[in-house]
């Protein structure tokens, strides 16, 4: 609850002009617990989940597969960029 309330604090002292863009990076299930508060503090117009406009995973597989080894800690890095994992048919969708 305390870090509940620190977030909050936080996020409440942010986005103090009328326009904005607020981009935010999680860790996987820590997204929902401090999106459901973003949208609690500031009633946002609308909102786009980088999960909703990347491609589906077997897609996202199979371009990586050329960079991945079994070693999930050593595998081989990518050179591209994260433009090239976002579908432009659900982007449009925005």
């Amino acid at each position: 609850m305390y870090r509940q309330n620190r977030n909050k604090k936080y996020l409440e002292n942010l986005g103090q002009e009328e326009n904005y863009c607020l981009t935010v990076d999680c860790y996987p299930s820590v997204d929902d617990e401090i999106l459901d508060l973003i949208k609690e503090i500031y009633k946002p117009d609308f909102v786009i989940k980088s999960e909703d406009v990347f491609y589906e995973k077997d897609e996202l597989n199979k371009m990586m597969k050329p960079f991945l080894t079994e070693n999930r800690v050593r595998g081989v890095m990518y050179y591209g960029k994260m433009d090239d994992f976002i579908d432009d048919i659900k982007l449009a969708q925005y």
